[in-house]
C-alpha cells in the first residue's frame, strides 16, 4: 500500500509551505558545507592573508592579547623586520566580535566556515518573511531558492571575511524595517 505524498505530509501535521521552508533553510545550510568542504578554512589563493589576520585576531583575544595582531612595523625603507602585536584598527572590528564564539569553540577556521552557513540558513527565513510581507508566497519561496542554492552565494558566504555575513545583516535590517511599517500602519 503505498501513500501519497500529501497525505503522508498530513499524518505527521507538515504542511507543504513547512516542508519547502525546511528545503530551502537546510538546502542553503547543505550547500555551503558542500562550498566548505571543497574549500576549507583558509584559502590561500582567496583572500587568504586577510582571512588568517580575523582568526589570528579572534585567536588573540582569546589568549587575552586584546584585539591585537602581529605586524611587521619596520618602516618599508628598513632592511630589518621589526615584529610586534599591534592594535587591530585596519579591519572591522564587529566581525572579529561575530567569529569569536565559533573559534572559541572548536579553535578551528571550518568552524568559523560552519557558522556563517547557518547564518546563511537564517538569511533563507529572513528572505521567505520578508517575500511574504511584501509580495506572495509564491514569490517569497521563489526568491529564498533562489538565493538558497545560487552557486556564487555558496562559495562566498563561507569565505572568513565580513563580506560573507552581509547578506545575512541587511536582510535582517529590511526585514525589521518592513516589520516595523507594517506594524505602525497596518492597513
Amino acid at each position: 500500500m503505498q501513500m501519497s505524498h500529501s497525505r503522508l505530509l498530513s499524518t505527521y501535521n507538515v504542511s507543504p509551505y513547512k516542508n519547502k521552508l525546511l528545503l530551502a533553510i537546510l538546502g542553503a545550510v547543505a550547500f555551503r558545507i558542500l562550498f566548505a568542504c571543497l574549500f576549507p578554512g583558509i584559502q590561500p589563493r582567496y583572500y587568504g592573508g586577510i582571512s588568517q589576520n580575523f582568526v589570528d585576531v579572534a585567536h588573540n583575544a582569546l589568549q587575552g592579547r586584546g584585539f591585537v595582531t602581529y605586524v611587521n612595523t619596520a618602516p618599508l625603507s628598513s632592511s630589518v623586520d621589526h615584529w610586534s602585536y599591534e592594535p587591530f584598527i585596519d579591519r572591522p572590528l564587529g566581525y572579529v566580535l561575530l567569529i569569536l564564539l565559533p573559534y572559541a569553540i572548536v579553535h578551528s577556521a571550518i568552524a568559523i566556515q560552519l557558522f556563517q552557513a547557518i547564518l546563511s540558513g537564517v538569511s533563507v527565513l529572513l528572505l521567505i518573511q520578508l517575500g511574504r510581507m511584501v509580495a506572495s508566497e509564491r514569490v517569497a519561496m521563489n526568491a529564498a531558492f533562489l538565493y538558497a542554492f545560487w552557486p556564487l552565494s555558496g562559495r562566498f558566504e563561507i569565505i572568513i571575511l565580513p563580506d560573507a555575513v552581509t547578506s545575512f545583516f541587511i536582510l535582517l535590517s529590511t526585514w525589521a524595517l518592513v516589520r516595523g511599517v507594517k506594524e505602525a500602519d497596518p492597513k
